[in-house]
């Protein structure tokens, strides 16, 4: 990543979504960035050779190959409030099935995930500016 003239390198598995990455992201945001840090996955848009990468998607699925260094552009951007209804109702679902046992706060924490990711073998990696 490269707000401010400043490079960020990140290894992501190749079976990540890109909401994946821009979750894990947003969770790490440093703290040495410019700029008020964005609140919501809504308002990252990566952009790789020329195209905006859709958040359902796998990162080898957008032609990012394993094992070489990428680049990518991070753009902030307002939050889109029909993603933001969206995640936080799945966020409510996910809680009530939590008290059943299905899942955890930990297992929904975007931190854990990325690294799970990155314990699970990462093989692709991103330099997002």
């Amino acid at each position: 990543m490269r707000p401010g003239d400043r490079r960020t390198g990140w290894l992501f598995d190749a079976t990540t979504a890109v909401k994946g990455v821009k979750a894990a992201v947003l969770a790490a945001w440093p703290s040495e960035w410019p700029g008020d840090r964005p609140t919501h996955v809504s308002q990252l848009r990566l952009l790789h050779l020329g195209k905006f990468l859709d958040d359902n998607v796998t990162l080898q699925e957008s032609h990012i190959a394993p094992g070489e260094t990428t680049v990518v552009h991070l753009l902030v951007g307002p939050p889109d409030p029909k993603r933001v209804r969206e995640d936080e109702a799945a966020a409510a679902k996910a809680s009530g099935l939590a008290g059943a046992g299905s899942a955890t706060d930990d297992d929904n924490d975007p931190r854990r995930q990325r690294d799970v990711a990155v314990m699970a073998g990462c093989f692709a990696a991103c330099i997002i500016m």
